[in-house]
């Protein structure tokens, strides 16, 4: 290559006029050339480089054929070795190409109507073999779900169309039609297609967001309820087998209550499916097995046959080790409220259990028990459980972690005497839409307050407590469910695991002494995605370290920006702008 021309060169040229081969101009000054003169200088400097002696060119590998001249081969700068079918602008015809007549009638061969090119269709708009990636994901997206794992099924789109019939039509007609189910929730929509298809499934969802049916349904269709005959799938079992082999599936809630809750949703489903709605037309059975009940009633309706077994852990335990119920043919566990299990101190009553279920199917002779898991939190411990008793799982989150926390709006007030609490209770009670739960700390602190309120006002009031038996917490909470209660006063016992829907206000009459007791109580309200008050009466002799816990929580978990926190509780109990004036002086 010819060295560059120096600039001391070009500057020498131009004052002594050698410009344009003798058209020169007036010395150290620029000219205009006209449009021939700058056409006759161009071709004059090509003949000069065609002329100019150097090295040939070096031929540089192209797509280009072998057979094509090297003077009209492309010279590109740069080579990727990209193929044809990477390239993501293939065949796209931008909408700005195209006419408006083409665009309104796509008519033109290759052009489709703009709806169905360009714009496009909603993921509902959709037959259900046209999905793609991106519609699935449109899906996930709206409904805020995230699944992850070894190749999980698609969510849902309706109770009828999914992909391979994943429910029976019985049981589709029983959800649209007397249960008055339209859609899916969300966390229905993702756990239902991948329990159906036997895969274990880790779900964190919020309470109140239909867990209980997103994992009742798969175990109900896989036992055949709603099944037409002739169908393809489980035949209902005969008595006699039922009592033979025990229960095909477990459920393990944490608390009684939500164990009976969870058997009443399961055998109204089988009641919805039965040609007379009623549950005892079903084939399938359901039996729960809690505290509280003689051992002999439970035997009884074991000896009836059983199907899904809803228990806790203890009395679970108690049943096995009195060999009551078979347990060798369960081939799906579910643990509900896992978070709860543990906090309850139930860890290693589930290991006792789940070592038995393996050991009674004989592990390594059957396939692996497939494990459903709930839980509303995912800590340390879940996910150590979740490794431990879930095998290749699928996990499935429902929400922004945000979007789980309960939309509660607390006030904490600081009233020494108990008529000034009353008065309180009282005073929110007014604005209050039932049911409304009160908490306190002690049995007879709830019947003393239970008889004030039938003394005092017309409020209706039930009472659930240590000394009520199973039958009275059972007629007591449905009494609050129906509306036929506004209020229930209540110790820690219904704190945790129970689900009365649509309470609106919970009072903390008295503050419970551990900290984690005040979450539990006040999450009864404020679930589902509604709003919820949470009122705590502060007295003259609080534990010290539970208000300060108290106080930073009511700062920092406060998603509706409304909480109230009494300054006249911060000055009695040192906290807040009081404990910088201590650190001052």
């Amino acid at each position: 290559m010819a060295r560059p021309v120096s600039v001391n060169e070009l500057l020498g040229k131009c004052k002594s006029g050698a410009v344009g081969k003798g058209k020169t101009g007036p010395k150290g000054k620029a000219r205009f050339l006209s449009k021939e003169e700058r056409a006759a200088l161009a071709s004059e400097t090509v003949a000069v480089r065609e002329t100019a002696p150097g090295p040939a060119p070096t031929p540089t590998a192209t797509n280009t054929d072998a057979n094509t001249p090297a003077q009209s081969r492309p010279r590109d700068k740069f080579s990727f070795g990209w193929q044809d079918a990477e390239d993501t602008l293939a065949g796209h015809t931008p909408i700005t190409s195209l006419s408006a007549r083409q665009l309104l009638r796509g008519k033109d061969r290759d052009t489709a109507a703009p709806d169905a090119t360009h714009t496009g269709r909603h993921w509902a708009q959709k037959p259900l073999g046209e999905m793609t990636a991106r519609d699935w994901r449109i899906l996930s997206e709206d409904f805020q779900l995230t699944l992850s794992g070894t190749d999980p099924a698609h969510p849902l789109r309706t109770w009828a169309e999914t992909e391979g019939g994943t429910l029976p039509r019985g049981l589709v007609a029983a959800l649209t039609g007397p249960l008055g189910l339209r859609a899916p929730t969300p966390i229905q929509r993702a756990m239902v297609p991948n329990a159906a298809a036997g895969r274990s499934v880790l779900g964190v969802a919020a309470t109140g967001s239909g867990k209980t049916l997103a994992f009742l349904l798969p175990l109900l269709a896989r036992l055949g309820a709603g099944a037409e005959e002739g169908s393809p799938g489980e035949s209902p079992r005969p008595r006699a087998l039922k009592v033979l082999e025990g229960p095909r599936a477990l459920v393990l809630a944490p608390t009684r209550e939500l164990a009976l809750q969870i058997a009443a949703e399961a055998q109204r489903v089988l009641a919805a499916c039965s040609p007379e709605g009623r549950e005892s037309d079903n084939p399938l059975s359901v039996v729960a097995v809690v505290g509280g009940r003689a051992m002999e009633e439970t035997a009884r309706e074991f000896a009836a046959g059983c199907d899904v077994l809803v228990a806790t852990p203890g009395r679970l335990i108690d049943c096995l080790e009195n060999r009551m119920v078979p347990v060798g043919s369960v081939d799906c566990v579910v643990l509900d409220e896992a978070d709860k299990m543990v906090d309850l101190g139930f860890e290693e009553q589930l290991e006792v259990v789940l070592a038995r279920l393996r050991a009674a199917r004989g592990e390594g002779r059957v396939a692996p028990l497939q494990t459903l898991m709930f839980t509303a939190t995912m800590t340390p411990t879940i996910e150590a459980m979740a490794r431990n008793y879930l095998r290749d799982p699928v996990t499935v989150r429902v929400g922004a972690a945000e979007d789980a926390a309960p939309r509660i709006r607390q006030v904490v007030a600081y009233v020494p005497g108990d008529s000034e609490k009353f008065a309180k209770v009282l005073q929110f009670l007014r604005r209050a839409v039932p049911p409304v739960i009160l908490f306190v700390n002690h049995k007879r602190v709830a019947d003393e307050l239970a008889q004030r309120f039938h003394a005092e006002t017309r409020y209706r009031v039930v009472t659930l407590h240590g000394s009520k038996n199973q039958e009275q917490r059972e007629r007591a909470l449905q009494l609050l469910r129906e509306g036929r209660a506004q209020v229930m006063v209540a110790t820690n016992v219904a704190a945790r695991g129970i689900d009365v829907p649509d309470v609106s206000l919970v009072v903390n009459y008295e503050m419970p002494r551990a900290f984690e007791d005040y979450v539990h109580r006040i999450g009864r309200t404020g679930r589902a995605g509604k709003q919820g008050t949470a009122l705590t009466l502060l007295g003259d002799y609080e534990e010290l370290e539970t208000v300060r816990k108290l106080e930073k929580y009511t700062r920092t978990e406060d998603p509706l920006g409304s909480n109230e926190f009494d300054p006249q509780a911060k000055k009695k109990y040192g906290i807040g702008g009081s404990q910088f004036a201590n650190i001052i002086h």
